[in-house]
């Protein structure tokens, strides 16, 4: 989990609750803690999307190095905060 991934998805989350009081035409101080709670979300969301695409890189490498293709070129920079550890 990087910082970078949960500060993106910290700030979209908040970016999500003031798009919808804007299109509601509201005040955007409405509410101030939807904002704490939507950069909590979606901060947890930005590190779970990054967590799953490593996984899921990782699984595809295994199943292409089991039938004798080597693994997916570039893979160990798709993810250069995830892919401290070399195997």
């Amino acid at each position: 989990m990087t910082f970078k991934a949960g500060l993106i998805g910290g700030i979209m989350g908040t970016s999500v609750h003031f798009g919808a009081l804007a299109i509601s035409k509201l005040p955007l101080s409405r509410m101030p803690w939807c904002h704490v709670g939507y950069f909590i979300v979606g901060a947890y969301v930005g590190n779970f999307y990054e967590r799953e695409e490593k996984r899921l890189l990782d699984e595809v490498n295994n199943m292409r190095t089991s039938t004798g293709l080597p693994p997916i070129i570039g893979s160990q920079i798709l993810l250069p905060g995830m892919m401290g550890e070399k195997k």
